[in-house]
């Protein structure tokens, strides 16, 4: 366990200087307050971390939520970023591994980082949702997740794999183009390269990044061939696309086949990107 307060004070420093923190713009946190708890996940002891980073412009909203979960001690395994949907926390509700993808990577080995966008306080008015829109829109949010990237970089000296599940993966997209060194390789889960609102492409990365999209069958053949697009876009010819015949956007993380057709072969995936590094 002292490896684990270890990585806790060195996360502390980190969101408090800004050497540790490369990239950083709009989202540059002023102060941070961390929690750490236990899970038991199938008799394996989990531990996670949790902060809330107060970010300019410091009103009442403007909070970031940041979420650790991996194996106590456990410091080896692949490092994996997710960045939610717009409308989506990072919150834990289940312990059963097979309902999270978060709690299913972790007790494999495989350290997860997630994200509370500032806008998940947002949503209770029509006023807020609005509010929540605009700062997607005006790219504030793809701010956060840039910082979220620099925050975990600063305690890990490997890249990162970076997921996103619909608009995350559009975030997930961009911090590929802008940040390649800090990106081994991308996830996609039923998300494009373009947000939904259509406000804004993400940009092209200089060389390929690998990439595993996973798509909603059920969406139709249009949508799949728009996650396609942007898969191979940035993973080129190697990009791996799977095709989920018959699942809505949420089953492909939130059903009762998403552990076996998704969970699974992500797993695996990260693991093989971590052993061949990634590039």
């Amino acid at each position: 366990m002292r490896s684990v307060g270890i990585l806790a004070t060195c996360l502390a420093l980190c969101v408090m200087t800004t050497a540790c923190r490369p990239g950083l713009r709009r989202a540059e946190a002023t102060s941070c307050g961390h929690v750490h708890s236990e899970r038991k996940i199938r008799g394996q002891t989990l531990c996670e971390d949790a902060w809330i980073c107060e970010v300019p412009p410091s009103g009442e909203h403007d909070r970031l939520g940041v979420r650790r979960l991996a194996p106590c001690g456990n410091l080896l395994g692949p490092v994996f970023l997710y960045l939610p949907d717009r409308h989506m926390t990072s919150e834990i509700f289940s312990m059963d591994a097979r309902d999270d993808l978060r709690l299913y990577l972790a007790q494999a080995g495989i350290r997860t980082w997630s994200i509370d966008y500032r806008t998940h306080a947002l949503r209770g008015t029509a006023e807020g949702a609005r509010a929540a829109d605009a700062l997607w829109a005006s790219g504030d949010i793809a701010a956060d997740a840039d910082w979220l990237l620099g925050f975990v970089r600063g305690v890990t000296p490997t890249p990162v794999i970076v997921s996103g599940f619909g608009d995350g993966a559009t975030l997930a997209y961009e911090l590929a183009a802008r940040r390649p060194a800090d990106v081994a390789a991308l996830v996609v889960f039923d998300g494009a390269r373009t947000l939904g609102d259509g406000a804004r492409d993400a940009e092209e990365p200089d060389n390929t990044v690998p990439v595993l999209a996973f798509v909603a069958g059920g969406r139709g053949k249009v949508w799949t061939q728009r996650v396609r697009t942007g898969a191979e876009a940035v993973g080129g010819d190697e990009a791996i696309v799977r095709e989920l015949p018959g699942f809505a956007h949420r089953d492909v993380l939130f059903s009762n086949r998403a552990a076996r057709a998704v969970y699974e072969p992500t797993r695996r995936w990260a693991e093989t990107v971590q052993a061949t590094g990634g590039r």
